[in-house]
């Protein structure tokens, strides 16, 4: 594991004087085409002035915007040019941007299933904020659990429903849910997820799913938005520990709803068009076991391996 601390602009290649990136830089422009959803994001989990760490999180150019609202961000990423063509090109930018004294931003360079199994840095690290945004090799995971389950069902099955999802299967590998006990209680876990994303409208049981597996890890469901014309594109918010939950729940419902999510996408109308599943309030108490599946490979654990990173 390696741990670099960076000057956040010289990463960036940003000109705080002139207020631009360098020209071409494509970091630059994905920074600004994902700034409404993510400050839209900041004001609705009240993500200024907080301590968090991003998983998986490639150029950040998303986390630039954590930054501005005064974060103190920590990103990590395998940044391993076999399977990242763009790790060679990050890497040079955490080279130009390094920076001994700077405490707002660093870079850790390592394997999630790795860094977890550190006992100290597992212990000792506690965020107000976990931050996922689509962790390819959960996303590959699922993609392959929702190709063997379709294969498994029969054509009778198949014409009955869409369901694409294995009753009682976690949604999320275990690996996923320890990067939440790296939150504080009252801390919020957030997870967008994209590829190989489960079609909420088309498996009603996939929200109680979620909701089941992060109440078993001390993770409570706040909400659930997805795109409205591909419900399988989703961002989950939870909050770390029950006794947070009703409070968060009611600091949600005084705000205005959400306007967009993955600013990334490149459609903004489907972007701006969300719904959101909510949990039942009255199943609040006890989460569901969970159960053998047997029409799906089961979930990996965080072991590094069966990193796929």
């Amino acid at each position: 594991m390696e741990v670099r601390s960076l000057q956040t602009d010289s990463f960036y290649g940003y000109d705080r004087t002139a207020g631009k990136f360098s020209d071409g830089d494509e970091i630059g422009e994905l920074v600004l085409q994902v700034k409404p959803a993510m400050q839209a994001l900041i004001e609705r989990y009240d993500l200024a002035d907080r301590s968090m760490i991003s998983i998986g999180a490639g150029r950040a150019h998303e986390e630039f915007h954590f930054l501005e609202a005064g974060c103190k961000v920590d990103l990590l990423d395998l940044l391993d040019p076999v399977i990242d063509p763009l790790a060679d090109s990050i890497r040079q930018r955490i080279d130009a941007g390094q920076s001994p004294t700077e405490t707002s931003l660093n870079y850790i360079i390592s394997d999630l299933y790795l860094f977890l199994e550190d006992a100290v840095t597992f212990s000792q690290a506690k965020y107000d904020v976990s931050y996922i945004s689509s962790f390819a090799p959960d996303e590959l995971d699922r993609e392959a659990i929702q190709l063997s389950y379709r294969r498994r069902r029969t054509k009778a099955e198949a014409y009955a429903s869409y369901q694409s999802w294995p009753e009682g299967m976690p949604p999320f590998q275990q690996a996923i849910m320890d990067v939440g006990q790296l939150v504080k209680d009252g801390g919020l876990f957030l997870l967008q997820s994209y590829r190989g994303g489960v079609n909420i409208q088309e498996n009603p049981h996939y929200g109680q799913l979620v909701r089941d597996q992060l109440a078993r890890n001390d993770l409570y469901l706040l909400e659930i938005h997805y795109f409205t014309q591909s419900p399988s594109i989703l961002l989950i918010a939870a909050v770390k520990g029950k006794d947070q939950h009703q409070t968060w729940m009611e600091r949600l419902a005084s705000k205005p709803g959400l306007p967009e999510f993955h600013g990334r996408y490149p459609d903004p109308d489907m972007r701006r068009d969300i719904s959101r599943w909510e949990p039942e309030a009255e199943k609040d108490a006890t989460p569901a076991e969970e159960t053998e599946v047997e029409t799906a490979p089961p979930r990996k654990t965080r072991s590094p391996k069966n990193a796929q990173v």
